[in-house]
């Protein structure tokens, strides 16, 4: 789910659509600089700590090490995402079910890496972390928040 082939054509689908509904393009620059933060940083943040992997014995595919890339960019990309929707619905009711997706697929993405043995637990929540991070930058960069999103 947090891998490239799912994350880029779904972000441009629902990007696009966002941002046909809106006639406004600012959404796609977003969410490619989403991306691009998240390839460059972690690189930079992977030679700055130097994390272990799992064994790969133990492990359904290849082990990833700190911090997991895949729970960064999900949290970027669908806390992107989510944001664009949720700013022209109204109703509390529909932004809390909103996130509330959002969070649980977030939260069954870092969970398959555990499942699977591709991370350990520290490089799940530090991927959620940075991720967290630069979702904050992008959408402070992009002119702020409402009051009461994504406190």
């Amino acid at each position: 789910m947090g891998d490239y082939p799912v994350l880029v054509p779904f972000s441009l689908l629902v990007g696009g659509l966002v941002a046909y509904e809106r006639r406004d393009w600012r959404p796609l620059p977003l969410l490619a600089g989403g991306l691009a933060a998240e390839v460059y940083l972690q690189k930079v943040l992977k030679i700055l700590v130097k994390g272990s992997k799992p064994p790969e014995e133990d492990s359904v595919g290849p082990p990833g090490d700190f911090p997991s890339g895949g729970a960064a960019r999900t949290v970027i990309i669908f806390g992107l995402l989510a944001h664009l929707l949720a700013e022209r619905w109204n109703l509390p009711a529909e932004r809390r079910g909103l996130w509330s997706v959002v969070l649980t697929v977030i939260a069954a993405q870092g969970g398959s890496r555990l499942y699977l043995g591709r991370h350990w637990p520290e490089d799940i929540l530090g991927g959620w972390l940075f991720g967290w991070l630069i979702l904050r930058s992008l959408l402070r960069a992009a002119g702020g928040t409402r009051p009461g999103e994504l406190a």
